[in-house]
């Protein structure tokens, strides 16, 4: 099995980035493709980040052994489905050869406290879904223990399936044949998914400064007001 990770980010802390590289070496993932550029209505966002955001995953890359494909950025993206339709578009026939699921990275940048069991490999090779769920946790702070209640699951890795592409939004996957692989379930069925529930992802995102979160929040109410990125279907 050959696992590719996926890592979309704009404007993080570069240890952030190392640190969500580098704890998911135990993985498996072979190959990382990492797109940076910010979202178009996300207030001064440029289309590259700091160089030294790109140092530290060059860096992450090479101490984890991975092997890495980060496309020079030049320009913001417009919207979420667009981020994601982008951090395909690197994946190519030389990329998917051979490939067997693609890990689904998110740009906050799950750090040092992460839980991955050493058989994720095995159970992967194993299943017969194309989607595997895992467990996001997201602190409040740096100093508090692991809360249930701050829990959620997530589908983020995906078998890799030419074609698959979001539709709608950035969390519907979709394959050349229909099959929905994660969305609204509600709406329309989905595929069933590989828990994988023992496997915790730590989600930063409330660890944000001041400056970083308003820039977050600005763009949300962009967002909205726009209609962009967060149609469900």
């Amino acid at each position: 099995m050959k696992l590719i990770g996926l890592l979309s980010f704009y404007d993080e802390s570069p240890v952030w980035l190392h640190e969500c590289i580098t704890s998911h070496a135990n993985s498996g993932v072979e190959h990382l493709v990492a797109v940076d550029g910010a979202y178009e209505l996300l207030e001064l966002g440029k289309g590259a980040s700091p160089i030294e955001q790109h140092e530290a995953i060059i860096a992450a890359t090479s101490d984890a052994g991975i092997g890495l494909t980060l496309p020079r950025a030049s320009r913001t993206v417009a919207g979420e489905r667009g981020r994601e339709a982008h951090l395909h578009v690197p994946l190519g026939p030389a990329h998917l050869r051979g490939a067997q699921g693609l890990v689904v990275g998110d740009r906050r940048g799950p750090g040092r406290r992460d839980k991955i069991p050493g058989n994720v490999r095995d159970w992967l090779e194993q299943t017969e879904c194309d989607a595997a769920e895992v467990t996001f946790w997201e602190p409040e702070s740096p100093d508090l223990e692991r809360d249930r209640d701050a829990c959620f699951l997530v589908r983020s890795l995906f078998r890799a399936i030419p074609g698959l592409r979001c539709e709608g939004n950035h969390y519907t996957y979709v394959t050349p044949d229909g099959r929905r692989l994660w969305g609204n379930s509600t709406l329309k069925p989905i595929e069933p998914a590989l828990p994988l529930h023992g496997v915790v992802i730590e989600h930063r995102t409330k660890w944000r400064t001041a400056d970083r979160h308003e820039q977050q929040y600005a763009y949300y109410r962009a967002r909205h007001s726009e209609g962009v990125g967060a149609r469900p279907v």
